[in-house]
């Protein structure tokens, strides 16, 4: 009886300490789920209404750009038939949103489950907390995204399933186009020939034209080479000219100058003469006259006259 005492005291003690270990596991279970819920966090509550479930479950991750911030909490079927959705999302989440918030159905693929994105809008108005209504839209399915692709398929389909009637075609084929296109390579080769003779033709000419051209230039060259003498010995004969011109002019200018005073002279002993020769000498005056004023015309219309200084006076005593 005594050593029979402490095994079922052990034993109780085993038991109370397994029972302890299992209540201890189920609490923190029930406080993970609770807290994976938002049970014990600040959370608000939005809805959308929508015409049909289809794709939506209590429990689909509700997403705000690309993270999963909460979950459907419920679903509720309006006498209208329409279906109330209620989202669970944290508070600072729900501080984010404006009024023109709005829920989007998304599904990537057929084995992922259907998520719901929400997009905060720009309005510069919050969402109100009392009536926080957000819309809805359902997106395109997949079956209707298939649709899509198929309507715009069928255009392309049908233009291959021409292109390839039309390359078997035996007269405007495939065929009959690879022979007109042999032609024409053939054709093309020939010209190709062609033209490589008239281009060696062609730089031959340029040869014999460049050749000639270098003959013509050195001629030139000499020519100007000759010239260039030519218009050197003409510049050392103005030089000349231009050192002898000024004592031509005043040699000049000094003979007409005396031959004016002869003429004054001749006057003055055509008017003593008056008195003393014959009738005929008389006649003479007007043909000195006439020589004086030829004289004076000379000297005022000769043109190197004006390139003189002009004669001093002589200062009367």
């Amino acid at each position: 009886m005594d050593t029979d005492a402490p095994t079922v005291v052990s034993m109780r003690r085993n038991a109370v300490i397994a029972l302890s270990i299992a209540l201890a596991l189920v609490v923190v279970l029930l406080a993970a789920i609770f807290f994976q819920q938002g049970t014990f966090s600040r959370s608000r509550t939005i809805y959308f209404f929508t015409e049909s479930a289809s794709g939506l479950t209590p429990g689909t991750a509700v997403k705000l750009s690309g993270f999963r911030i909460g979950a459907v909490s419920a679903l509720h079927l309006e006498p209208d038939l329409s279906v109330m959705v209620t989202l669970k999302i944290p508070l600072e989440d729900f501080e984010r949103l404006h009024k023109d918030a709005k829920a989007e159905l998304r599904k990537e693929d057929v084995v992922q489950a259907a998520t719901l994105e929400i997009t905060p809008g720009r309005s510069p108005e919050a969402l109100s907390s009392e009536n926080p209504r957000i819309a809805f839209d359902r997106g395109r399915s997949l079956g209707q995204s298939a649709q899509d692709l198929s309507d715009r398929l069928a255009p392309i389909l049908a233009d291959v399933k021409a292109l390839t009637a039309m390359l078997t075609d035996r007269d405007r084929g495939l065929g009959p186009m690879l022979e007109k296109s042999r032609a024409a390579s053939h054709d093309l080769a020939a010209t190709a020939v062609e033209i490589r003779a008239l281009a060696s033709e062609t730089r031959a000419r340029f040869a014999a034209i460049g050749t000639q051209a270098q003959g013509t230039l050195g001629e030139a060259s000499a020519a100007f080479v000759r010239l260039d003498q030519m218009a050197g010995k003409a510049t050392q004969s103005l030089d000349k000219l231009d050192e002898a011109l000024p004592g031509m002019l005043a040699t000049v200018n000094g003979t007409l100058d005396d031959f004016q005073a002869v003429v004054k002279d001749a006057r003055a002993i055509s008017a003593a003469a008056t008195t003393s020769v014959p009738d005929t000498l008389r006649d003479l005056q007007p043909a000195v006259e006439d020589a004086r004023e030829i004289i004076r015309g000379v000297k005022q219309s000769w043109p190197v006259r004006t390139m003189l200084p002009a004669r001093p006076e002589a200062k009367s005593k």
